[in-house]
């Protein structure tokens, strides 16, 4: 109860950080998820998942808890997934692949005009994952979003990968021919572009 003169709608409900002890927040939970994905040997990972989960643990790239709160029944449906199996089928397979490119402003405002429009903006990103198709890229962002609605994934990231997928043509030369979203939550591959 309420001490005397005590007005509970100004006082805290969260628990502060340093009393969540080894607790994650949703957050740093699909940062975990999204390291693994960087780090693991996708040779060992896809036979066995909970070995390479200690491996990277031992090496340091997890505290125990981080370690803990990867949903190994997740990664093994990943890598039994149709995606995954194009990607090991695939002649070359970039992991964090960095760009950075140069691109009209125009692009980002279509209101734009004349010397502005002209002008350019540097873009840099980070993708999880881009591989070799028939000739084309295809390219693949893992994404632990919480949403159980394909739609939501699509109007979600479609401008990144869009963006995405124009500066990786650019800096790899290429075309794209699809990217995805591979969904954790609905363990699935989406289409975006």
């Amino acid at each position: 109860t309420a001490a005397a003169g005590f007005d509970t709608r100004y006082s805290a409900s969260a628990e502060p950080e340093f009393l969540r002890g080894d607790k994650l927040t949703p957050a740093q939970k699909g940062t975990c998820l999204h390291r693994f994905m960087q780090f693991a040997d996708f040779d060992e990972a896809k036979t066995d998942a909970s070995a390479e989960v200690q491996k990277l643990y031992e090496k340091g790239y997890f505290t125990e808890a981080e370690a803990e709160s990867i949903n190994i029944r997740k990664v093994e449906t990943f890598f039994k997934s149709d995606i995954f199996a194009r990607m090991e089928r695939s002649e070359k397979v970039w992991r964090e692949h960095k760009f950075a490119v140069l691109v009209p402003a125009v692009r980002f405002n279509p209101s734009l005009t004349g010397e502005m429009a002209e002008e350019t903006v540097l873009i840099q990103g980070i993708a999880d994952c881009v591989f070799v198709e028939d000739g084309k890229l295809v390219i693949l962002d893992y994404k632990t979003d919480r949403s159980k609605v394909e739609q939501d994934f699509i109007e979600r990231h479609k401008a990144q990968l869009t963006t995405y997928a124009e500066a990786l043509s650019q800096v790899l030369g290429m075309e794209v021919k699809a990217a995805y979203v591979y969904a954790f939550s609905l363990d699935k591959e989406i289409k975006v572009i």
